[in-house]
């Protein structure tokens, strides 16, 4: 594959700006969504005290996600990657493989912390399949 094919091919894909305002508008939702539900839940005692973690949670997850997003795209805009990696399926993989390495290094749960603070789970602390899915999470696609 030579460069300019390279080139050519990248007219197909969503631009930065694009990701961008998803992310942007993902943000603004879940704010403007919180807000709705605080306000109804102020007549009701203990719905804002119940909701506070998860929407500390979900903002953290926004924002690892987005900083992971970032990151791996410089990787995967870069020339020689595209070059080398145009026709085989490994961005997934590796997005998946990068978001378990920060899950595992920090040890950043979000998909425990969730379903803790849910009181979903009694269990002391997340095992393999809740790193996974916080992995999977992280790496996970998001809407053009």
């Amino acid at each position: 594959m030579t460069l300019a094919n390279a080139a050519e091919q990248d007219d197909g894909r969503r631009s930065r700006s694009g990701r961008s305002l998803g992310l942007a508008g993902s943000a603004a939702f879940l704010v403007c969504g919180t807000s709705a539900v605080l306000a109804q839940g102020a007549a009701q005692p203990g719905v804002a005290d119940q909701l506070a973690p998860l929407i500390v949670h979900l903002g953290r997850l926004l924002v690892v996600a987005t900083l992971l997003e970032c990151a791996l795209a410089i990787i995967f805009q870069w020339r020689i990657f595209r070059i080398l990696f145009a026709e085989k399926a490994v961005k997934v993989p590796l997005a998946v493989l990068a978001a378990l390495i920060v899950v595992n290094m920090v040890s950043y749960d979000p998909f425990y912390a969730i379903l803790k603070d849910a009181q979903a789970t009694q269990a002391a602390q997340g095992n393999w399949v809740t790193y996974l899915m916080s992995a999977l999470v992280l790496a996970g696609e998001r809407p053009a």
